[in-house]
């Protein structure tokens, strides 16, 4: 049972890396966006 519980914890810190990781992305994309659109005009 704590082997399963191990296992979890694990999926859950490695699901929550990569959403913050994504978001972390998200932002990084409009700020390009924003600095794109400043060079374009």
């Amino acid at each position: 049972m704590k082997k399963d519980r191990q296992v979890v914890l694990a999926a859950v810190a490695k699901n929550g890396f990569a959403l913050e990781f994504a978001s972390h992305e998200l932002k990084n994309d409009e700020i390009l966006q924003k600095v794109s659109n400043l060079n374009i005009v």
